[in-house]
């Protein structure tokens, strides 16, 4: 498992008591952890990247049609994009 999809599980973890919005802290923290792993890599096509994304919700227990969702509320819901940019300062280590 990617060293950034363990903090992203661990942050979940510590957030769960902090409620917020109706998508799961395991969902914030992998799209953070997906923000932190994915310029680290060189894919050769483009289905790689969501081959490489499949992997992470799977890794992480995340079902895809929730994290489908999750991007199509995240442009409109401003507590929501907080949520991933406080999980993404931990998870990337720069908060």
């Amino acid at each position: 498992m990617r060293r950034s999809a363990i903090a992203g599980l661990v942050l979940a973890a510590l957030l769960s008591a902090c409620g917020g919005t109706s998508f799961s802290d395991e969902v914030v923290a992998v799209e953070a952890a997906w923000l932190c792993d994915v310029p680290r890599f060189a894919f050769d096509e483009a289905v790689d990247i969501d081959a490489e994304l499949t992997s992470l919700l799977a890794e992480s227990g995340v079902d895809r049609a929730v994290y489908d969702d999750f991007k199509a509320t995240l442009d409109d819901d401003a507590e929501l994009r907080q949520r991933v940019s406080v999980a993404f300062d931990t998870v990337c280590g720069e908060g």
